[in-house]
């Protein structure tokens, strides 16, 4: 009985501590996003008033700030994953994917094509199996919001190197690698989107209405980060925030700051 009691105080005191980790990682991932917008409100400042070197620092400070913002955002999620076993779950589901996509019709025509099955069965294959590859070690995880062109075909697997890959890329990709418009709009190709174009576009709908498939955009518009809803019942999500591909919840950041945007 000791025994069981002592291994039960451990847990407890493990839980206790990812709790307190939890709350940290989201204040100061909230406390680095700020700042990282005022100094991009000052870059904008000394651009406007033709003040080339000021803007430059400015710059360079923002983008330090958002970096940090975006550790902690991964920080977020490890401690989410450690207290709700949202890895494991996942895990189980990815596991099951293909006879899931048997069940439902769903085809894979390639690395990065899905078909079959309905719109949003689709979007819930794609997100697992890019899970899956990630865990894997085929799709890299690495993060960035500067770099080449983003490269959409490869939301689900062998993402190329030195492009743009972040959040609002991998989820315009999981829809346009399952034959869908990308939340971004039409134009999304050509012209790259953003969480401020997929704010642009679908319809908002209600925490009890989400569904497989729909947005959550973070913060007010333009919005600081999205996920996308895989199970809507448990409130689950799978987004590329930081550099793993992995599962959040719908209220990531604990604050209730988020809509939920629907695009089919």
């Amino acid at each position: 009985m000791k025994k069981i009691k002592r291994a039960l105080d451990h847990l407890a005191d493990r839980l206790t501590y990812r709790l307190g980790d939890l709350h940290k990682a989201r204040r100061l991932a909230k406390h680095f996003r700020e700042l990282a917008q005022a100094e991009h409100d000052n870059q904008l400042m000394a651009e406007n008033a033709g003040r080339p070197l000021r803007a430059a620092r400015r710059r360079r400070r923002a983008e330090a700030r958002q970096r940090k913002a975006i550790y902690w955002k991964g920080r977020i999620k490890a401690d989410l994953a450690a207290i709700d076993n949202l890895r494991e779950r996942i895990d189980r589901r990815e596991t099951e994917l293909q006879d899931w996509i048997r069940e439902h019709g769903v085809i894979f025509e390639g690395p990065n094509k899905v078909a079959g099955g309905s719109p949003r069965q689709r979007i819930r294959a794609a997100l697992l199996r890019a899970y899956g590859n990630w865990r894997r070690g085929t799709q890299p995880g690495y993060y960035s919001m500067e770099g080449g062109a983003r490269d959409y075909d490869h939301a689900i697997n062998h993402y190329p190197g030195g492009r743009i890959w972040d959040c609002s890329t991998f989820a315009d990709g999981i829809y346009l690698c399952c034959g869908l418009e990308a939340p971004s709009g039409p134009r999304t190709r050509a012209l790259g989107g953003w969480t401020g174009t997929q704010a642009e576009h679908g319809e908002v709908v209600s925490r009890s209405e989400a569904k497989t498939g729909d947005l959550v955009l973070y913060g007010s518009a333009p919005h600081h980060h999205v996920e996308v809803i895989l199970d809507p019942e448990d409130g689950t999500t799978i987004g590329h925030g930081s550099p793993p591909i992995d599962p959040g919840v719908i209220d990531l950041f604990g604050d209730g700051d988020y809509v939920i945007r629907r695009y089919i």
